[in-house]
């Protein structure tokens, strides 16, 4: 018995399988938390100028002689909001700053001046309060979010090569363990650039709780699972962000917001001995006595009793140890790079997931604010993208990998240019072309990154992941600047993401086809796959 036709059995056997990928699934809940905190902990809050002419000891948000002491404009919506950053200058017998309770007769002067200090609303707390980066510092809540895919550009290739060197298991671990110390740490930062330091440190380390997770669960499995695997962590990435969103409608501090989240996943520290490592990395690296001791284990824990007969086939074979060097995860990727066609592969894979990122994170930046609770909304955001794995579960595997990956960029790309030729006028139909946009690429995303660990050998395959994934990041750091093009032609965005994807498209044509193939091992096997000179691969284990 080889060693898919052994994972496939074991599989099929009982549910120890099933709830390890279920705890492998809580890191990757808990990473689209983390990745998404700097949206509440530099949120926006709503303050206006401190008048101490009549605030007196406790001061009021929205007080009713404000439309006397600050200037006023109209909003959009056609009510009057209070300028953020200016007052009218003080008026002599105008108020009385030794009051000790709000005045309701307050009258300041005539001119406009800047403030000088703030009222913000009591009922939240962000680094925009405890910080001050109101008026000509506000610029700075942008920070935390750039800093953040800064730091996962930086850090998503580094967990890829200790993901791939020291093992799946390990790798989440150590991860789970630093963001945990980094995130608390965070929620007692005393400055801006303190806190920003940590924010950075937090986003290297946390890439490789997620792919450490998702690469897991995707060897964890038989080729006819891996769509189910993938769908199921993708919907648990969605989950978290909406877990995220529930749990700031109740928690209005940025500092016990961080300690709710991070405080948790010091359990993962169990995981030690809670999951086992991924047997297929093991194999890779000629560990074949603990591939036998684990399948072993896992037959035992499901009550299979194996034979003699096969438990004395469980040895590790002297070839296994030939290999390990050839196996070892630099070889492999001196030979990645000596590969023309698994080369071309992986820039085509980095395209992909730069695509993939920038249209993403563009629509969701150019599309039309959605009125009510923010919380709320964003807890809609998340949840908006479960259809869209459930859609590539029951799909993918009726279709060809190739197909399937490059019918979702063009059929984005052809929406993108439907919505951007829609007059503005036609509200519904340009809504129900966004989301039907903002489904289709999510498609796109779930779909990649399992196609993604089905062409790679498994030495290198989070590295190769992870750094096409980092690549993906200039594409999130880029999108926020999209909005900008809508000054010149206010369709100008949706053609350059309806074209990036089309092209896209086009080149995912030339990925090779992986639809229910064993996940290959070396590069040869990994060059061939989808191709007449494709083989099984021939290490045994029982």
């Amino acid at each position: 018995m080889d060693y898919e036709l052994a994972r496939k059995e074991l599989w099929q056997l009982g549910g120890v399988q099933r709830v390890n990928f279920f705890l492998i699934c809580l890191p990757i809940l808990f990473t689209a938390m983390f990745d998404l905190t700097y949206v509440f902990t530099a949120g926006d809050v709503n303050y206006r100028c401190a008048v101490a002419e009549c605030d007196g000891d406790q001061p009021q948000l929205r007080p009713a002689w404000l439309r006397q002491a600050v200037p006023h404009r109209m909003m959009p919506g056609g009510t009057l909001e209070p300028q953020r950053c200016l007052r009218y200058a003080p008026a002599p017998g105008g108020g009385n700053a030794n009051a000790t309770g709000p005045r309701q007769d307050c009258v300041v002067g005539g001119s406009i001046v800047q403030c000088s200090a703030f009222v913000f609303d009591p009922l939240e707390s962000t680094i925009v309060s405890e910080f001050g980066l109101t008026c000509d510092q506000e610029w700075k809540r942008s920070v935390p979010g750039t800093v953040n895919n800064i730091g996962q550009f930086i850090g998503l290739p580094l967990a890829g090569f200790i993901s791939d060197k020291i093992g799946r298991k390990k790798s989440l671990v150590f991860s789970a363990s630093l963001v945990c110390l980094l995130g608390l740490l965070r929620s007692f930062t005393w400055s801006f650039n303190s806190f920003i330091a940590l924010e950075f440190l937090d986003a290297v380390v946390n890439g490789g709780i997620y792919f450490s997770s998702f690469i897991l669960g995707i060897e964890m499995v038989n080729p006819r699972r891996r769509v189910l695997a993938g769908t199921i962590l993708s919907v648990s990435y969605s989950l978290g962000e909406s877990l995220l969103g529930a749990i700031a409608m109740f928690v209005k501090s940025w500092r016990t917001l961080l300690r709710v989240i991070y405080a948790p996943t010091i359990l993962f520290l169990t995981y030690s001995w809670l999951i086992p490592e991924s047997t297929r990395w093991l194999v890779s690296q000629g560990h074949l006595d603990k591939v036998r001791n684990a399948l072993c284990s896992e037959a035992r824990k499901n009550g299979v009793n194996m034979s003699t007969k096969v438990l004395d086939k469980l040895e590790d074979k002297p070839e296994g140890a030939e290999r390990k060097d050839d196996r070892s995860t630099e070889s492999m990727l001196l030979k990645l790079v000596r590969s023309r066609r698994l080369m071309l592969r992986f820039l085509n894979c980095c395209t992909c997931e730069l695509t993939n990122a920038f249209v993403y994170v563009g629509l969701t930046l150019t599309s039309v604010a959605v009125a009510g609770d923010k919380n709320v909304n964003f807890v809609l955001v998340g949840l908006v993208e479960v259809p869209a794995s459930v859609v590539t579960y029951y799909t993918m595997d009726r279709f060809s990998r190739r197909l399937y990956q490059a019918t979702s960029l063009m059929l984005c790309a052809a929406c993108l240019f439907a919505l951007a030729a829609t007059p503005a006028g036609c509200y519904s139909t340009r809504l129900y072309l966004f989301l039907f946009c903002k489904l289709v690429i999510s498609v796109s995303y779930t779909t990649l990154h399992v196609y993604a660990s089905e062409m790679f050998p498994t030495p290198i395959r989070h590295s190769v992941i992870s750094t096409s994934c980092m690549v993906s990041r200039l594409g999130t750091m880029v999108a926020p600047i999209t909005p900008l093009l809508m000054n010149y032609m206010y369709s100008l965005p949706l053609i350059l993401f309806g074209s990036m994807s089309l092209v896209s498209g086009l080149l995912a044509f030339s990925f090779p086809e992986t639809l229910r193939k064993d996940l290959p091992d070396t590069v040869e096997e990994a060059e061939n796959i989808g191709s007449s000179r494709e083989h099984a691969p021939t290490v045994k284990i029982c």
